[in-house]
């Protein structure tokens, strides 16, 4: 595929976004602990170690996107841009 030029910002989303994926549980054990979205996103932050764009678009991923397919195709996607 022609998509080596994968810009280095969506690589770091697509990251943060893979490992919530492989850890759900994690993710929204950390946010229904939170008092609000924006306790939510420094808890994700010092959690994960993500940065506050990682852990935004983290927030914004809808619970059915946490099946194996999805789960497969952004590791996927992940994988074919690895150096």
């Amino acid at each position: 595929m022609p998509n080596s030029g994968m810009p280095d910002q969506r690589l770091h989303a697509l990251a943060a976004v893979d490992e919530a994926l492989q850890d759900p549980i994690r993710v929204l054990r950390t946010v229904t602990a939170s008092a609000d979205f924006d306790d939510a996103l420094h808890a994700l932050q010092d959690s994960f170690g993500w940065d506050e764009v990682q852990a935004r678009l983290v927030m914004q991923l809808p619970i059915g996107n946490t099946h194996k397919d999805f789960r497969a195709r952004v590791a996927q996607d992940l994988q074919q841009h690895d150096h």
